[in-house]
């Protein structure tokens, strides 16, 4: 028997690090314009910073089999704002697909938040612009 393999190669492991999950908060104000017809459309901004977050993660070597994006929802008394949020999300899905992630890795979970800040703002309305500035979106890297 004959073997047709070129050369022997010792096995590559990856390193655990390299494994991890990682978690990536991103502030949607700072990732959206803030006018009416533009507030569904990432910012140059914005799209710089997701690039620079795609280079800081090459340059440590991390693979990536799942990006998801993890959608804090306020709560049921701001269902007026939720089609925006997901439409910022789904716009968000696109800029990170146009900054090299493939697309089939990138999912999105919309989740209801128990933080107590988005509770008071929930049930108090006078507050609820300033909510939505803080709206925080969460990358977790698989």
């Amino acid at each position: 028997m004959l073997s047709r393999a070129s050369a022997v190669v010792p096995c590559v492991y990856q390193d655990e690090e390299a494994l991890k999950t990682r978690y990536v908060t991103l502030d949607m104000h700072d990732l959206f314009y803030h006018d009416s017809i533009w507030q569904r459309e990432v910012t140059l901004a914005g799209r710089e910073a997701l690039r620079e977050m795609l280079i800081a993660i090459r340059r440590d070597n991390m693979q990536i089999h799942r990006l998801t994006l993890l959608n804090y929802s306020a709560g049921k008394s701001l269902n007026d704002s939720a089609a925006a949020e997901r439409a910022q999300v789904a716009s968000l899905k696109r800029a990170l697909i146009d900054s090299a992630f493939a697309e089939d890795i990138i999912y999105i979970e919309h989740k209801r938040s128990n933080n107590s800040h988005l509770s008071d703002c929930a049930v108090n309305k006078t507050h609820k612009q300033r909510c939505l500035t803080h709206r925080k979106i969460v990358l977790q890297i698989n």
